[in-house]
């Protein structure tokens, strides 16, 4: 029988896949919102090496030849890991069908594949029965907003905790910009970072200058994204199948707050007590 570590060096997965049965009475009790923010789609066949070779993910220019999907995983199994560790969790993979090169795949339901490819890594409280995909969202603000009107679809009210699963360059974005602006206090609100390896070839100084000039700037005088052009330029481009979210009707009480474009923070009555 071969052992785990050899069947990892092979590139398969060394776990057997969970017998899968999702029930959405039985969260009923869930309080608790994990995030995976996606970041990719795979697009190969087979998942075997998922978190070693780039030509199994649909990446974007800048994406390549990085080493990044040791880091996509590392955020899959981090996810699975914290929902393993709270009962009262509903883990989100969250990302929508951003890539015209990708095929009408979403970013969530990748990172759900990758999960079962895995075996959900032996978790033992059933996170496989806890998890679900929100496959909408085209940026991080999307992410965060959109992952907490899933939560109350499937569980029937809002998280009073919530956790985000991201790179640790993208911590200040979400913990000063996307919680304040969504009315979260910030005790409910924890981020867990992750890096790519320190040997790898990402380029983590040039990582941190994009997310500067390119996220918390703009996100910092636009904080839902729906007025700087290149926010919603963005979007736009991450949207090439013309979806448009189901949430003005599954979460009507959040209409005011999915129409706000500013100036300022929303003050209008939120239905969660973050």
């Amino acid at each position: 029988i071969p052992s785990q570590t050899s069947a990892h060096l092979r590139g398969q997965s060394p776990f057997k896949k969970k017998d899968y049965l999702f029930e959405a009475n039985d969260l009923k009790d869930c309080d608790h919102l994990i995030v995976v923010c996606g970041h990719a789609i795979t697009v190969a066949e087979s998942l075997d090496s998922v978190e070693a070779k780039d030509s199994v993910w649909s990446l974007l220019p800048y994406q390549r030849n990085q080493d990044l999907p040791p880091t996509f995983v590392s955020h899959i199994r981090a996810g699975v890991e914290a929902a393993d560790a709270d009962p009262k969790s509903l883990l989100i993979f969250s990302g929508g069908q951003t890539r015209p090169t990708a095929g009408p795949r979403s970013e969530g339901l990748s990172y759900w594949l990758v999960a079962e490819h895995f075996g959900w890594w032996e978790s033992e409280h059933d996170v496989h029965k806890r998890a679900v995909i929100e496959d909408f969202a085209k940026d991080s603000f999307e992410n965060l907003l959109f992952s907490i009107c899933r939560f109350n679809e499937i569980v029937g009210h809002y998280p009073t905790r919530v956790t985000v699963v991201g790179y640790t360059f993208k911590a200040y974005r979400f913990e000063s910009l996307h919680r304040p602006a969504l009315g979260i206090e910030k005790e409910n609100f924890h981020y867990i970072g992750l890096q790519p390896d320190l040997h790898s070839k990402f380029d983590l100084l040039k990582a941190e200058q994009g997310e500067l000039e390119n996220a918390v700037k703009l996100f910092s005088e636009d904080n839902y994204g729906c007025f700087d052009e290149a926010l919603s330029s963005k979007r736009n481009e991450r949207n090439p199948y013309r979806r448009t979210m189901p949430y003005r009707l599954s979460c009507p009480e959040l209409v005011p707050l999915l129409d706000w474009c500013g100036p300022g923070v929303f003050s209008g009555e939120l239905p969660w007590d973050i």
